[in-house]
């Protein structure tokens, strides 16, 4: 038998299977914690504010007469009164005026399937990609509920009002909103009600009814007036050939294209922007002498302008226009992409008095 050496006293036998359960626990613990992983660059270009479609610009009207013609706007805008009668800036007391009409960029919007992707700034991670760990290490496949999967998409929202830094008489005229500087307004990654749908529902009960099977046939006749002509405002909850409005999330069906899906995912936060107050009404006679708060998106307030992956410079597009008129052919060997970028320029219409 083997006697311990007196110069080397041995271990009490519980020290020892104390030690080898802490080495143990420390091996399992080390094998499945999850070690942060340096965030990488994503999909993306720098977006270069000249290189954009300037025809969206157009008409400029002052009264019912064009100063520079361009493409036809929606009825919303062309239900206007002249003069218009509207308090005076001067002395506060009504005063006729003129009707303006243009149309302005205000807004670029990223879409991203990747956590703090800048997208627009050529793909660089921001602060945000932490937020992968809370979200899940990929935004792609994600169920929400039951069966099917789909994709969970990221917006980031920046101000983007060129002619208020630029000073060009149209925003004078109209007077600027608040905003004198380029500026990151809102991210989605620090929003649980966007990652999932119920608290989507939870924020806005009325998802339920609409999407109803009644409700969402009514989206037929917005599929069709979107394809050839302009969306239908009365039916809000839908958005043409993209989808439905409806819940107010991140999360979009894995049947769309990702042109489509991401043009979904954007109408969905243009929404919600405008349901909680942040986005006013701009155009028809309710705006005319001032932008005011409306809880009901107007779609056909806005054209939608996609900058990357792949810039168009064709008509104006609006919310459910099908792809086949704006992303359905792409240069050949163009490399696909998963994120979007848009510049969405926001109509306006203003009585210009003294």
């Amino acid at each position: 038998m083997n006697t311990p050496s007196p110069n080397r006293p041995s271990l009490p036998r519980t020290l020892i299977h104390a030690l080898m359960a802490v080495a143990v626990l420390l091996s399992s613990t080390l094998t499945h914690a999850q070690i942060p992983i340096p965030p990488t660059k994503g999909e993306g270009n720098v977006f270069i504010p000249v290189m954009v479609n300037w025809l969206n610009m157009l008409p400029i009207k002052f009264g019912p007469a064009p100063l520079l013609p361009g493409p036809g706007e929606p009825p919303t805008m062309s239900a206007q009164v002249t003069p218009c009668l509207c308090p005076s800036r001067l002395v506060g007391a009504p005063v006729p005026g003129i009707p303006l009409t243009y149309w302005e960029p205000s807004y670029v919007a990223e879409m991203t399937r990747k956590p703090g992707n800048l997208v627009t700034l050529g793909g660089v991670p921001s602060p945000l990609s932490a937020m992968t760990m809370l979200h899940g290490a990929s935004s792609t496949d994600t169920s929400t509920g039951g069966g099917g999967g789909g994709k969970r998409m990221q917006a980031h929202w920046y101000i983007y009002p060129v002619f208020a830094v630029m000073g060009l008489m149209l925003d004078a005229a109209c007077s600027a909103m608040g905003h004198n500087g380029i500026d990151l307004a809102a991210v989605t990654e620090v929003d649980p009600l966007w990652q999932d749908d119920e608290w989507a529902i939870a924020f806005a009960p009325e998802s339920i009814l609409f999407s109803l099977p009644v409700t969402q046939l009514a989206c037929m006749a917005d599929t069709v007036a979107s394809a050839v002509a302009y969306p239908l405002d009365p039916l809000f909850w839908c958005v043409g050939g993209w989808g439905s409005t409806y819940p107010l999330s991140g999360n979009a069906n894995s049947v769309n294209g990702d042109a489509q899906g991401n043009a979904l995912t954007l109408a969905k936060f243009v929404a919600r922007q405008t349901r909680i107050g942040i986005l006013p009404q701009t155009v028809g006679p309710t705006a005319m002498c001032s932008p005011h708060p409306n809880p009901i998106w107007v779609k056909s307030q806005w054209r939608v302008e996609p900058v990357f992956p792949l810039p168009t410079f064709n008509a104006p597009i609006y919310f459910g226009q099908t792809e086949m008129r704006w992303a359905a052919v792409p240069p050949a060997n163009f490399p696909g992409a998963s994120d979007s970028a848009y510049l969405l320029w926001r109509g306006r219409q203003c009585c210009v008095r003294p």
